[in-house]
């Protein structure tokens, strides 16, 4: 089951809002968006002359408009912004506490807008791991299936054999090895 939920709108304005916000030096908030997404080189041909926020706008909807290259970018970009609770970067430049409150009012709504979304994706990000582990599990028991048949026809040619000692020590060390294994 593949559920593959939209981000809202309200999530991508909440975005645009938030990420200006939380950095007052503009070279601040680009380190991070650096740190953040794998596909650095968009960040190279957004103009960084402009506003934070024309800056943002534009980094957000290239990545909005080829969601097929910058779609887990969009998606770390998001998840760091709603994770973001260190608001000290701003504090040299906060006198009076608005910046950082504006900041933190931004992050909470971002937050408020994603919670389903972010819900959904850490969900089938469980589904999926579950699934992987099942697998696993699935191939070793099929594993020691087949060797339990293999063990079974052995000790078969041995009830038939005449010669019962020689197969018996065959047995005895095909079982060994496969006790082995097993622990």
């Amino acid at each position: 089951m593949n559920i593959d939920k939209k981000l809202s709108p309200q999530a991508i304005i909440a975005l645009k809002e938030a990420l200006p916000i939380i950095f007052w030096k503009k070279d601040d908030l680009l380190d991070f968006i650096k740190l953040v997404i794998d596909n650095k080189s968009i960040v190279g041909t957004i103009n960084w002359n402009v506003t934070k926020r024309e800056s943002i706008k534009e980094l957000i909807e290239r990545m909005l408009n080829r969601q097929d290259i910058y779609k887990n970018d969009l998606m770390n970009l998001l998840l760091a912004v709603t994770d973001f609770d260190d608001f000290s970067n701003l504090k040299y430049w906060d006198e009076d506490g608005t910046k950082t409150k504006r900041a933190k009012e931004a992050v909470n709504k971002l937050r408020t807008h994603t919670k389903g979304y972010i819900q959904i994706t850490q969900e089938q990000e469980e589904a999926r791991q579950r699934k992987i582990e099942n697998e696993k599990k699935i191939k070793i028991n099929k594993s020691l299936s087949e060797e339990l048949e293999i063990l079974k026809k052995k000790f078969n040619k041995l009830a038939i054999t005449k010669d019962v000692q020689n197969e018996g020590l065959n047995l005895k060390n095909s079982c060994m090895i496969y006790f082995y294994y097993m622990i």
